[in-house]
C-alpha cells in the first residue's frame, strides 16, 4: 500500500526468493481494478477511456496551424517517416524513446518500420511492433490530404488531414498526442467513408502485451476522443531469472502524476516456471492513496494508512447479511514481520516462490457471552484492504438468533473488536 501526494512518485520493495533446487523465470502482470469511468485495460496496466464514456473528457481538437511542420508528399503510400525528435523521453511498455517514426497508414512506431497497409487486431505478431494505432488503415497522401507535426518540452502532436483511403476514397482527419508523462490522446474531428475496417489500440516490442481498443467496427467517430493512461504502477525488472536458493528484489513504482485524488487499486499477478513445472500464480492486492494530505505530516499519514484497522461493519443493524471491512499491513503497532510460503508444486527439488511479508489474520464472530460463533478468516493474507460477508450464520451454517454479536480482527500482535447487532 502507498500513500502520495498529487504529482509525487514513490519506490516500495518486494523480494522474491526461489526456494527450490533448479532455476525458475518469472514475469509480472497488473490487472487495474477500474473505476466505472474507464473502459478497459491491459496486463501492463494501461487504461483508457472516452469520451462516450466519461462525461468530463471534452474533444479539444488541437489545431496546429501555422506552428506545424507538413512531413508528408502528395502520392506518399505505406510510406514511413522519421526518425523524428519527440523532444522528451517517452515511456511505453516500460522503455523510453526520444524519437519516433510516422507512417501514412494512421500509425506511429518506435522501432519497426513495417509499411502496415494491412490493418490486423492486436496483439498482432505481424506487427507492426512498438505501435500506436490511432486509425491504423489503408491510407494514402490525396491532394488535399497532409501530415503535420509539432512538439514541445511537454507533447508531441501528429495530424492527419484529409486522407483518403486507398482504392475506395473518403475523408479522414484525426490526431494523436503523446505527453512525457506517458499519456496517449486519439481525436477525431471528420471521417467520411467506411469506418469499420480500422484498428485502435497499442502493441509492445514483440506483441506479447497490447491494449485493444477497436478492430474492423463501427465504432469511431467524429468529435470522438479516447485517452490512454498509463499504469500508476511500475514493476522492475518486470520478467527475469532467478537462480536456485537465491532471491531478487523487484521495485514497485508507484506515480500519482495522472492521478486525481483518490483511492486506486491492481492485482500485481508473478507467473513463473522452471524446466519441469509452471508455478501456480502469485496474487498480490495494491492499494494506492492520493490525496492533498492539508495540515498533516507525512510521517503521521504513513502511520494511519500502514497501521491495521477493522472498519465498522455495515449495514448496522442488518438482515440477513452485513460487510465487515478490514486493512492489513506489515508495519502495524505491535505486528512482527513474518515471511510466508507460497508454495507453487510439492518436489523438493522444483522452483517455488516465497515472497515478504503476508502475515496470519483470524476475523471471528463471537455472540455476548463471548462465545465462538463462525470463524469468517483463518489464514495468511498479504498487506491490503479486505471486505468479508457474514450471512448471519452459525459455523454448521444454522441461522443464528437476533442480538449483539462481537466481531475480532486478529493479525500478530493486533487485536481489534467491534459491535454489531442482527434484527430479524
Amino acid at each position: 500500500m502507498a500513500f502520495l501526494k498529487p504529482n509525487e512518485d514513490k519506490v516500495e520493495n518486494l523480494t522474491l526468493k526461489n526456494i527450490g533446487g533448479i532455476p525458475l523465470r518469472f514475469r509480472t502482470k497488473i490487472n487495474m481494478l477500474l473505476d466505472s469511468s474507464s473502459k478497459g485495460t491491459d496486463d501492463f496496466g494501461y487504461v483508457w477511456t472516452d469520451s462516450n464514456k466519461k462525461s468530463d473528457l471534452d474533444f479539444s481538437w488541437v489545431s496546429l496551424q501555422g506552428k506545424d511542420s507538413v512531413i508528408s508528399q502528395q502520392g506518399d503510400d505505406s510510406r514511413n517517416y522519421g526518425p523524428i525528435s519527440l523532444g522528451f523521453s517517452f515511456p511505453f511498455y516500460g522503455d523510453t524513446f526520444n524519437s519516433l517514426y510516422i507512417n501514412t497508414n494512421g500509425w506511429i512506431g518506435f522501432t519497426y518500420l513495417k509499411s502496415g497497409d494491412v490493418n490486423d487486431s492486436l496483439p498482432s505478431p505481424k506487427g507492426p511492433f512498438n505501435s500506436i494505432a490511432i486509425f491504423w488503415d489503408d491510407f494514402v497522401v490525396a491532394d488535399s490530404s497532409k501530415i503535420s507535426i509539432f512538439s514541445n518540452s511537454d507533447s508531441f502532436k501528429v495530424k492527419y488531414e484529409k486522407m483518403e483511403r486507398f482504392a475506395i476514397g473518403g475523408s479522414y482527419t484525426f490526431q494523436g498526442i503523446l505527453t512525457k508523462e506517458g499519456k496517449i490522446t486519439f481525436q477525431y474531428l471528420s471521417l467520411t467513408g467506411q469506418l469499420n475496417s480500422n484498428t485502435v489500440g497499442i502493441q509492445n516490442k514483440d506483441a506479447s502485451r497490447s491494449l485493444l481498443i477497436a478492430y474492423n467496427q463501427d465504432y469511431v467517430h467524429d468529435s470522438l476522443r479516447i485517452d490512454i493512461i498509463p499504469s500508476w504502477i511500475d514493476i522492475v525488472p518486470g520478467a527475469d531469472s532467478i537462480l536456485a536458493k537465491d532471491s531478487l528484489k523487484l521495485s514497485l513504482i508507484f506515480d500519482s502524476k495522472l492521478l486525481n485524488t483518490g483511492i486506486y487499486r491492481a492485482n500485481l499477478i508473478i507467473e513463473g516456471e522452471d524446466k519441469n513445472h509452471i508455478l501456480n500464480p502469485l496474487n498480490i492486492p495494491l492499494v494506492l492513496t492520493v490525496d492533498t494530505l492539508t495540515g498533516v505530516n507525512e510521517e503521521e499519514n504513513q502511520r494511519i494508512i500502514e497501521r491495521f484497522s477493522l472498519l465498522q461493519n455495515y449495514p448496522n443493524p442488518f438482515n440477513p447479511s452485513t460487510n465487515i471491512p478490514f486493512h492489513i499491513s506489515c508495519k502495524g503497532q505491535g505486528a512482527s514481520r513474518k515471511t510466508a510460503l507460497h508454495t507453487t508444486q510439492k518436489s523438493v527439488y522444483g522452483s517455488q516462490f516465497i515472497v515478504n511479508s503476508p502475515l496470519h489474520t483470524a476475523l471471528t464472530i463471537y455472540n455476548i457471552l463471548g462465545q465462538k460463533v463462525r470463524a469468517l478468516v483463518n489464514e495468511d493474507k498479504l498487506p491490503g484492504e479486505y471486505k468479508v460477508i457474514w450471512d448471519g450464520k452459525d459455523e454448521v451454517g444454522k441461522d443464528v438468533a437476533s442480538g449483539i454479536y462481537f466481531y475480532r480482527l486478529k493479525v500478530e500482535g493486533y487485536v481489534e473488536t467491534k459491535r454489531m447487532v442482527l434484527l430479524k
